[in-house]
């Protein structure tokens, strides 16, 4: 919705990555309501990311749709974007949800454990994406995110859940976690 009434512009939850591939994207994404699609970029590793797209117009479209990896305290210099990767995707029919990706997010291109943002612009002959170097302050970027409805803004966090371990045989190991909550408290790890 052009502009987006809503708040939080920066969960957007057609921006779902994943630390492994899914075998079927389609099925797994395909619930518009459910927010717990979303895991954190894994440090270390290559990360997959799948954009959902819904065609709202009355003829069939193509989209190209840019991925970018965002410092948090840069997000409003478009300059400063760290460009993951390209999707393109065709014929999406009218009132149709279609899943992009994978994307492959490269573990060279993952930096520390932190706080970050990821960008989604998506674009096609009838929905041009406007043009995001003009944004030049946070207020700018915002806006941008709230008044252009192929776009899409996600906060995240790179974790490292599972260092590599050195040990004398050279082999790396793994470890399991149980994370328990307050009850009545809906948290996300």
């Amino acid at each position: 919705q052009e502009p987006y009434p809503g708040d939080y512009l920066w969960t957007s939850p057609d921006i779902i990555n994943r630390t492994a591939p899914s075998p079927n994207p389609t099925a797994d994404f395909s619930d518009l309501n459910n927010d717990a699609l979303w895991q954190n970029v894994e440090y270390g590793q290559d990360n997959y990311i799948y954009i959902r797209l819904q065609n709202r117009g009355s003829q069939n479209g193509d989209a190209t749709i840019n991925v970018y990896f965002v410092p948090a305290t840069s997000f409003a210099i478009p300059s400063s974007w760290i460009h993951i990767g390209i999707l393109n995707e065709i014929g999406i029919a009218p009132g149709t949800l279609r899943v992009a990706g994978p994307l492959t997010f490269p573990s060279a291109l993952i930096p520390s454990p932190g706080h970050y943002c990821m960008v989604a612009v998506v674009s096609s002959s009838l929905d041009p994406a406007p043009d995001y170097s003009l944004i030049s302050s946070t207020c700018d970027f915002v806006n941008f995110v709230r008044n252009v409805n192929n776009v899409g803004w996600r906060n995240l966090d790179v974790v490292d859940l599972q260092p590599i371990i050195a040990n004398p045989s050279g082999i790396k190991e793994a470890f399991n976690a149980d994370v328990q909550t307050l009850p009545g408290i809906r948290e996300r790890f």
